[in-house]
């Protein structure tokens, strides 16, 4: 019952946290354990259906013999009383012997029928305990399969959403990172603009003497045009 014992308890902590690298393995083979604790109680209950058989038939084998010489007795007497009822004595007698002969046989299978009765009941009675005990290793077994699937799945799904907030912590830093860049890019646009109104004199005045020029090229060239059509 120990190993049995020890195997229930390792069922209490199915679903929860498993303690030590025993405790581990033996919960990994948990099924497999199961099915042999199962087996071995067969076993039990086979040799224990065994025992009662042949305390059954040894039962069976001692009335045989009872009933055997209970004929013994029957037939010697009826021949005792038919050799008197022909004058045979002597033959009578000799009846008489085999019946009394007989007579104690009886009596001695029938006291080992008595005292073989608490062999045979108490025979039956281990089949009904380790049936019985079989039945509770049954029940458990189905029990602790269906409670360490039930584990199982939990641990899964643990797993998964284990997985689900490490991602969500990639995605966050992700939206972090790209609203960083936003205002990277929006600071670099500010700096841009903040460059074109800070102009130096240099840059204006160069400016407007492009402009200048530009402007006389422009009416050179109205004035070209202009004696052209004059003439």
């Amino acid at each position: 019952m120990a190993f049995w014992d020890r195997i229930k308890r390792l069922g209490g902590v199915v679903g929860g946290e498993v303690d030590t690298a025993i405790e581990q393995v033996e919960y990994a083979r948990l099924p497999q354990t199961l099915e042999r604790a199962v087996h071995e109680k067969e076993e039990v209950l086979r040799k224990a259906k065994e025992g009662y058989h042949t305390a059954l038939a040894a039962k069976k084998r001692i009335e045989r013999s009872i009933q055997e010489y209970e004929q013994k007795v029957t037939k010697s007497h009826q021949s005792a009383v038919r050799a008197l009822e022909l004058g045979k004595e002597a033959l009578a007698q000799q009846f008489l012997e085999e019946e009394n002969k007989a007579r104690v046989s009886l009596e001695q299978f029938q006291a080992q029928s008595v005292a073989h009765d608490p062999v045979v009941a108490k025979a039956r009675e281990a089949v009904s305990q380790v049936q019985t005990a079989l039945n509770q290793i049954l029940l458990d077994r189905d029990t602790m399969l269906s409670q360490k699937q039930q584990a199982d799945a939990r641990k899964a799904v643990n797993r998964t959403l284990a997985g689900l907030e490490s991602s969500g912590s990639a995605a966050a830093t992700m939206d972090r990172m790209k609203r960083r860049l936003e205002q990277e890019s929006d600071s670099a646009a500010a700096l841009e603009v903040m460059a074109g109104e800070n102009k130096s004199l240099d840059d204006e005045l160069e400016e407007a003497e492009t402009a200048a020029g530009s402007s006389a090229a422009l009416s050179a060239l109205k004035a070209e045009l202009a004696g052209k059509n004059a003439g």
